[in-house]
């Protein structure tokens, strides 16, 4: 989850840099001629990868809360696999970008904030049973979701022989 947690944020940092920024919002709405114009071009260059990351997480959620047993967590592993990977290309292509005007900061915190805060809190919900069950003894699971979750999940118990 922390690496997930930091492509995550990598992505969402414009937005939560704008919102800590932004000072309080005026009583009255500001007129429209005082709104700064957005680039397009620059908006897209922060909206296209933060879309990308926000589809692999929700495909990766999806694929995990499927997870109720050792054949479904051995089954989602390859899947899981693919999600990160896809997550860590997104993060490692937008590393470096300078940060984006205010503008574009202030159109991604309202198109991104809500979903992203909603991604946050689903992955929470949805690891909690995963860690509690050590991925219902699927070593598969275990291994795809350790650079998620940095270790904190111990090895499953060996399945003793009958």
């Amino acid at each position: 989850m922390k690496t997930t947690l930091i492509a995550l944020a990598a992505m969402a940092a414009p937005l939560m840099m704008a919102q800590e920024a932004a000072p309080a919002a005026p009583s009255a709405p500001a007129p429209a001629a005082e709104t700064p114009a957005v680039d397009q071009a620059e908006y897209e260059k922060y909206a296209a990868p933060a879309r990308e990351t926000l589809k692999a997480m929700q495909e990766l959620l999806q694929t995990l809360q499927g997870v109720n047993s050792k054949e479904t967590a051995d089954a989602a592993a390859p899947k899981v696999k693919e999600y990160l990977q896809k997550i860590d290309e997104i993060k490692a292509a937008s590393q470096g970008q300078p940060e984006p005007s205010a503008a574009v900061q202030a159109k991604l915190k309202a198109e991104f904030e809500v979903e992203v805060q909603g991604i946050i809190q689903s992955m929470m919900g949805t690891f909690m049973p995963l860690a509690l069950n050590q991925c219902y003894g699927s070593a598969a699971l275990m291994e795809a979701l350790t650079p998620m979750l940095g270790g904190a999940v111990e090895e499953p118990a060996p399945t003793p022989a009958e």
